[in-house]
């Protein structure tokens, strides 16, 4: 009976049964299309130079017969790539990526998963609908919206609620993966096997001493290498001393409640390898809490502090341990600072402020003598959690701009945003690498930072309104200008270099505003170190931003990495290789608090962040936000930039600038009202309201 029971499939409850219509279903295809008809380009590319490089026209002697076989090879990989792509999709996450983007998913008839045997026969039915188109015009006709090949395989294409669209997909990936493991070990026809999937899939007694990292979470460990360590290094600037059981109760209280604080990585047995959050056994909070003292000196205090965080940089957490740790330096002046180290993997730069902020308050109170119980809510809700909500995140747009998308009236915008999306990944793949130049390079282990004075935030968003621009197209222009200043320092030319950054944008909604993890895509924003003229370098900046927030391209990157955590290593980093190649640094901005905070009781003065590289890159570039005030910070490889303070130095000449520019331009003319499009929010690097 109860084997009866798991077998029949009952109604998913993430899924409304609401079929979808024609419209909406070609426009899904045709993005599905064209993201496989850009990788069939690519194929061809690669067969090309291949064919060519090994001279095989000559060896089989007639062009024709090498054209046969070119033509043959190239067919069959775009069957065995169609097969893959939606079979792979349906099984993986019950919606391709073209589903996914106008919220459909595949489902039987009776509102469960896809099994193997119906979707390959869903596949080999495209085929049939294919002739004259006929089975596709069936949809129009049919009470329940089915095509031939559905009609075939038992299946329906559905709306899913709009909190069930696009960034569910990795957990769907996640859930589907586990079930595929599950019935794939040896022991899956026993009892127990079968009421733990059963127990999965009702949201029932999961095992909690366990649980898979997702796709993205699991690069982040997977990737790392001794010289690119995937680990976000913070400071804190305290403007009295505190003791250091002071900060041990107040991490007590509020971080280790955290349960993955106090959770290590292991990886599973056997042939399907995964990443797993387990309980540490031995979790002992020293392990995670250290204190520094600074040497004494008569000079400044920020060298000494930007020595220690550097060799910490330089250091890998320790695996065996929950990935995390803190010091307390003690030393820096009248007060101290607090150095914090958090794995990528526990979280992406806007999910760890907010653990970070959640140990600190809005005024300066005594501790709390009892511990926060281990049931309470992680402390993630904060004000941290305010200043992000109120950003629109790039998906979160998509999806509304979506929502009618069965509407005739829609059809040509939808066509031309799958278009976009297809044609800037195509263009990525295809792009020429970076110039090489002294950022890129065999990068070591020996990392140095170094970060920049206060800026006022207010100034900096009077200066973009005066030349027509945002906080970030500002402040990425001066970046830009400072990477020239060096270049010329070391005597390279700028002239026709071409250098790109990788730009981390936040997927996050409201919803998953207080979780951990990472939802994180990343577009790839030219930048304009050969431009000498500061007005008309913010002007390349400002249009290269617009582009690429039309482009779509944030969240195919992060499909894509979900897509890509399911292959072997090897291949995740020949692509990641590939892509590193298109980039010279990775920058990003975190929009912290606008009010100050206290830790312990004391006023937290500056809040410093480094993001992490992957790839081989050398440079990273952090800009954060803080109670008024903007700083940079850099990290780069000690050996190919030993002195990344002259970047610093740079940025500030180069704003200095840009400031003068707007004074100029106010004093010279009436300042109009910027005319930023409704989507220039959309970026994770995206001024503060």
């Amino acid at each position: 009976m109860g084997m009866r029971m798991v077998n029949e499939r009952t109604l998913d409850p993430t899924v409304e049964l609401r079929p979808a219509g024609f419209v909406t279903r070609l426009v899904a295809f045709f993005i599905d299309q064209v993201i496989i008809g850009v990788a069939l380009v690519i194929l061809m590319v690669t067969v090309g130079i291949l064919f060519r490089s090994f001279r095989l026209s000559e060896l089989l002697g007639t062009r024709d017969l090498t054209l046969q076989l070119v033509t043959i090879s190239l067919g069959a990989a775009g069957l065995i790539l169609s097969f893959l792509y939606y079979v792979g999709f349906w099984l993986l996450a019950g919606q391709t990526p073209g589903k996914a983007v106008l919220g459909l998913a595949i489902v039987q008839t009776d509102g469960g998963r896809l099994r193997l045997g119906r979707a390959t026969l869903r596949w080999f039915g495209y085929w049939f609908s294919g002739i004259l188109f006929l089975g596709y015009l069936w949809i129009l006709v049919d009470d329940r919206r089915q095509a031939l090949h559905d009609k075939l395989a038992r299946t329906l294409v559905v709306h899913r609620r709009l909190d069930e669209r696009f960034l569910t997909l990795p957990d769907q990936v996640e859930t589907r993966w586990q079930d595929l493991q599950q019935t794939l070990r040896t022991d899956a026809g026993d009892s127990d096997a079968v009421v733990v999937t059963e127990e999965r899939r009702n949201g029932g007694g999961r095992d909690r001493t366990r649980e898979p990292l997702s796709g993205v979470d699991a690069a982040m460990l997977e990737l790392e290498t001794p010289s690119n360590l995937t680990v976000i290094n913070a400071v804190m600037i305290l403007a009295e001393r505190i003791s250091f059981n002071d900060l041990k109760a107040l991490v007590q209280n509020r971080l280790v409640p955290i349960r993955r604080f106090r959770q290590r990585v292991v990886p599973s047995v056997g042939p399907l390898s995964h990443l797993f959050w387990e309980d540490d056994p031995d979790f002992d909070l020293a392990n995670h809490l250290h204190r520094t003292v600074l040497p004494p000196s008569d000079g400044p205090r920020q060298p000494a502090l930007q020595n220690l965080v550097s060799e910490l940089a330089s250091v890998p957490l320790d695996g065996s341990k929950p990935l995390w740790e803190f010091h307390l330096v003690e030393g820096y002046g009248a007060g101290c600072a607090l150095i914090c180290r958090i794995h990528h993997a526990i979280g992406d730069g806007a999910a760890l402020i907010q653990v970070l902020l959640s140990i600190t308050s809005s005024e300066s109170l005594p501790l709390p003598d009892a511990p926060a119980p281990e049931g309470a809510a992680p402390p993630l809700q904060g004000a941290a959690v305010a200043s992000a909500g109120r950003r629109r995140s790039a998906s979160k747009l998509l999806r509304q701009r979506l929502a009618s998308a069965a509407h005739p009236s829609r059809v040509a915008s939808l066509m031309a945003t799958g278009w976009r999306a297809a044609s800037a990944l195509g263009g990525l793949v295809l792009a020429f690498p970076d110039s090489k130049t002294t950022f890129k390079g065999t990068i070591g282990r020996r990392k140095r930072v170094a970060w920049s004075g206060p800026i006022s935030l207010d100034q900096v968003k009077a200066t973009g309104r005066a030349l027509d621009g945002t906080v970030n197209d500002t402040l990425l222009a001066a970046v830009s200008g400072a990477l020239r200043r060096y270049l010329d320092g070391r005597g390279e030319s700028t002239e026709r270099v071409r250098l790109r950054a990788a730009v981390p944008v936040s997927l996050r909604t409201k919803a998953t505003a207080g979780q951990l993890g990472n939802r994180i895509g990343a577009v790839f924003l030219p930048l304009p170190v050969a431009v000498g003229d500061p007005a008309r370098r913010m002007d390349v900046i400002r249009r290269s931003m617009d582009r690429l927030k039309r482009s779509c391209l944030a969240p195919i990157t992060f499909a894509g990495i979900q897509v890509l955590s399911l292959a072997p290593l090897t291949l995740k980093q020949t692509a990641v290789r590939l892509l590193a190649d298109k980039a010279t640094a990775i920058m990003t901005n975190v929009v912290g608090p606008k009010e100050p905070r206290y830790l312990a009781g004391a006023l937290v003065e500056a809040l410093l962040f480094w993001v992490p590289k992957t790839g081989g890159l050398a440079l990273g570039v952090s800009i954060i936000s803080y109670a008024g005030q903007v700083r940079l910070g850099v990290i780069t490889d000690r050996g190919l930039v030993p002195d990344p303070e002259m970047i610093v130095a740079g940025f500030q000449t180069e704003y200095d600038a840009l400031f003068s520019l707007a004074d100029e331009t106010r004093a010279g003319v009436a300042v109009r009202e910027p005319t930023a499009m409704p989507d220039r929010t959309s970026m994770a690097l995206e001024s503060a309201p």
